[in-house]
């Protein structure tokens, strides 16, 4: 038994069990992600999770290095805004 007083999961149900898991190994992420951000020595993309520094190991400010981030992130709103910008503004000046 867990330490809950639950059953542990059962192979009977692997989908569930699968799906119990990616959300541990989620809760883990975040909780790291949180430790991080209240280190002060991180920051993080809250789209994909990607992270930057420590500070010693970060060159130019952390502002510039997200906004860098932010246009190449596949996940980020901000990307897609300027890749479509970028797309209108070729085909409107043609280049």
């Amino acid at each position: 038994m867990a330490a809950c007083g639950l059953p542990k999961t059962s192979s009977r149900y692997p989908k569930t069990d699968k799906s119990i898991e990616a959300l541990k190994a989620e809760n883990e992420r975040l909780k790291k992600w949180i430790s991080d951000l209240q280190s002060g020595m991180y920051i993080n993309c809250v789209y994909c999770g990607h992270r930057y520094g420590p500070k010693s190991e970060t060159p130019v400010s952390m502002a510039d290095i997200s906004k860098e981030h932010i246009e190449k992130c596949p996940e980020h709103p901000m990307s897609h805004l300027k890749a479509e910008y970028d797309r209108l503004r070729k085909a409107f000046y043609g280049n």
